[in-house]
């Protein structure tokens, strides 16, 4: 993993943090699907603080021992260590509506005509020939202005979403969805997560992509 090296530095903005929490069953009234109490070298799933005030504190950890990660943390699943209920969240977040307020304000400052609200993206794994490292399919998405007026996009992708994207995320929003998807094509995870606002991403058009 890249983010071996970088315990104790920033990887997201100081007001954010990220927690993976097997035991969550329930979040809103809904079932949490990657929830799970034993991992598949029988160790005991542990809830895990991953990031503090936008600084990594650990990482997830199986059996293989790795400097400075010396006990399982229970997340072995697949072969390989996976998140089972991966949860990230602002101690200054705002309600959706301020969110995008805040967003086409930055498109204001930024004198840009237009940015992307991206509200469904499809799981690469889940897609003809998808797989780690594939282009997010984008499925639901509206191009908007800087008053607000809304164009619905089809045909898009996210391009390749460096991890330095994160160390600047502008702002969250109070609000937090569930998302239920497959880590591996047995074991299913889960992600909480609000609202997010990045300052630059890379969108491209399917037929730009080889």
């Amino acid at each position: 993993t890249p983010f071996h090296r970088r315990i104790g530095l920033r990887v997201l903005t100081e007001s954010f943090s990220a927690r993976d929490t097997p035991s969550l069953r329930e979040f809103q009234g809904r079932p949490v699907a990657g929830s799970y109490e034993v991992d598949e070298d029988g160790i005991r799933a542990k809830d895990v603080t991953l990031v503090e005030k936008g600084r990594l504190v650990t990482l997830l950890a199986g059996r293989a021992p790795l400097r400075g990660l010396l006990e399982s943390s229970g997340h072995t699943r697949g072969g390989d260590v996976q998140g089972g209920v991966f949860q990230i969240e602002s101690s200054q977040a705002v309600s959706a509506s301020d969110l995008r307020k805040q967003y086409l304000e930055l498109l204001k400052t930024q004198g840009s005509p237009h940015g992307y609200i991206v509200r469904a993206v499809a799981n690469p794994n889940d897609l003809p020939g998808g797989g780690p490292g594939t282009a997010p399919l984008i499925l639901d998405a509206v191009q908007v202005t800087p008053d607000g007026v809304e164009t619905p996009v089809r045909g898009i992708r996210l391009g390749n979403v460096a991890p330095a994207a994160f160390r600047d995320l502008l702002e969250g929003s109070r609000e937090r969805m569930l998302y239920n998807l497959r880590a591996t094509a047995l074991d299913p995870m889960s992600v909480i997560a609000p609202n997010l606002i990045f300052e630059e991403l890379e969108i491209l058009r399917t037929d730009d992509i080889a």
